[in-house]
């Protein structure tokens, strides 16, 4: 019996280890079907994001961020940024070189409705919901 419990112990501590970001969905940047571009690439979004890239195609990019929820993964894997220093970023952005940060959505289901509506915009949803939206491009998986 004890050997059956230390075996089991161990096997819990391994798995207890393993990056639960492993096992996290996708995050697909989205924008509506009338946008300029098919496909974006990581470096792309990040710029986006950052509000060093204003036009795409001679068409003014708009990103979208979400309230919470699904921002701080979004964060960590396009912009390599925590919230509170993508916060701090565009505080001193904005004092130093202008410009506004990204519009804020409540919920996934405003972010697809503005990407559908304005032209240029952009924003992010998880893969799953993006698969059983229509109107709408999947620029690029965040894995």
């Amino acid at each position: 019996m004890t050997r059956r419990f230390f075996l089991a112990l161990v096997v819990s501590a391994f798995i207890a280890l393993i990056p639960l970001t492993a096992f996290a969905e996708g995050i697909a940047v989205i924008s509506g079907s009338s946008f300029p571009k098919d496909s974006l690439s990581a470096s792309d979004v990040k710029d986006i994001y950052l509000g060093k890239t204003a036009l795409i195609s001679g068409v003014k990019v708009k990103p979208l961020d979400q309230k919470a929820g699904l921002k701080s993964d979004f964060l960590q894997r396009a912009v390599g940024m925590s919230e509170d220093d993508y916060k701090g970023y565009w505080i001193k952005r904005v004092f130093r070189e202008g410009g506004n940060p990204p519009a804020v959505k409540t919920a996934s289901d405003e972010v697809v409705s503005a990407v559908k509506d304005e032209a240029g915009s952009i924003g992010y949803i998880t893969e799953s919901e993006a698969k059983s939206k229509g109107g709408i491009k999947v620029l690029l998986v965040l894995k």
